[in-house]
C-alpha cells in the first residue's frame, strides 16, 4: 500500500522535517557529496560555504529561493571570482541563475 501525503502536511512537523533533513545529509554524503545542516543563521552558513569552496574550485553555485542569499553573496565575494547564484524554477517557471557581478551590474543601470 503506498501511502500519499501532501508535502506540507509532513513539513509541518518539526521532528518529519528534521528526520528528512538528516536523511538527505546522510544520503548525500554517502554519495561524496559534502552536506551540513544549519542550525542558526542558515543564509551566512549557506554563503560561508560557498565561498569557501571559491579558493579550491574555478565556479561555484549557490542554490536557494531566498534573496538574502544573494544579497550577501553580493556584497562577500572578491571580484575576481565566479560565484552563482541559482533560484530553482517551480511548476512552469525556469530556473533563474545570476553572476554576482551581472547582478550588480544589473542593479547600477
Amino acid at each position: 500500500m503506498l501511502a500519499t501525503l501532501k508535502q506540507e502536511n509532513i513539513l509541518a512537523n518539526e521532528k518529519n522535517k528534521t528526520k528528512l533533513i538528516e536523511l538527505l545529509v546522510e544520503m548525500l554524503t554517502a554519495r561524496g557529496i559534502e552536506a551540513s545542516t544549519a542550525t542558526r543563521d542558515t543564509d551566512g552558513s549557506i554563503v560561508r560555504c560557498g565561498l569557501n569552496k571559491v579558493t579550491s574550485y574555478e565556479s561555484v553555485v549557490v542554490i536557494g529561493e531566498d534573496v538574502d542569499l544573494l544579497v550577501l553573496l553580493t556584497a562577500l565575494t572578491p571580484l575576481d571570482r565566479n560565484v552563482y547564484f541559482m533560484k530553482p524554477g517551480r511548476g512552469n517557471i525556469e530556473d533563474k541563475v545570476k553572476k554576482k557581478h551581472q547582478t550588480i551590474a544589473g542593479a547600477i543601470l
